[in-house]
């Protein structure tokens, strides 16, 4: 059908966009989707017709409505983990507002973990990390740190920059309870040397390792592991 071709190729335009409003797919995810719309496959197209409610493209006949991104985000998210890792991206930024009874944060974390879950969706491989690494960062930031740990070390053996960087920190806190200088060093280390991680992030590491705080906090642990 021609409504079809014209969605074909809209969302293939779509796809090619990157620094806007749209969500940044990774390269991988981007394939995937380019050859599912060549054959035509329903939730590619429901999956580019949420992420252009989501921006708001009315030029093309999209208004900016959550609701019809959301439920064309969950029509997708079958086969598409991506979908469902956006559903917990729009709830955990307050795009959607969860139910009475639950919060913005334990909502998003329910639709990381589908998006982890999902293993027959075919992008599960890539999208499980960074899942992983979103629901890490929401109980870190609740300080619930063993569910915390628990997923951002998923995160960081699946490869996630983001997680392996969080957690290396994570184990290098005193305060954390888990502290364990050789493990954060390890992790520091696979994170720095991970070409995913931002500039950003690899100067932070930089300082961290250039001032030698987490030298004089081993050095002083070590001083009090042999008092005791």
């Amino acid at each position: 059908m021609l409504i079809n071709k014209i969605i074909f190729i809209l969302s293939l335009a779509y796809l090619s966009l990157s620094g806007s409003e749209l969500i940044e797919l990774d390269s991988k995810t981007k394939q995937l989707l380019k050859t599912a719309l060549s054959q035509n496959n329903s939730f590619a197209i429901s999956y580019i017709t949420a992420t252009a409610h989501r921006a708001g493209d009315e030029k093309n006949g999209y208004e900016k409505n959550t609701q019809k991104a959301y439920y064309y985000y969950e029509k997708s998210g079958k086969k598409l983990a991506t979908s469902l890792y956006s559903i917990g991206e729009m709830y955990l930024s307050g795009e959607l507002k969860p139910d009475s009874n639950s919060t913005n944060k334990n909502t998003a974390i329910y639709w990381f973990k589908k998006a982890t879950n999902c293993i027959d969706c075919i992008d599960h491989k890539i999208v499980n990390p960074l899942a992983s690494t979103a629901i890490g960062g929401i109980y870190l930031t609740e300080k619930k740190i063993p569910l915390a740990y628990a997923y951002l070390k998923k995160g960081a053996e699946l490869g996630a920059a983001e997680a392996q960087f969080t957690l290396a920190f994570l184990l290098a806190d005193k305060e954390s309870g888990i502290q364990d200088f050789n493990m954060a060093d390890r992790w520091i280390n696979i994170a720095y040397n991970n070409p995913k991680l931002t500039t950003e992030k690899k100067r932070i590491i930089e300082e961290w390792a250039t001032t030698g705080e987490h030298l004089k906090e081993k050095a002083c642990s070590s001083k009090k592991g042999k008092q005791l």
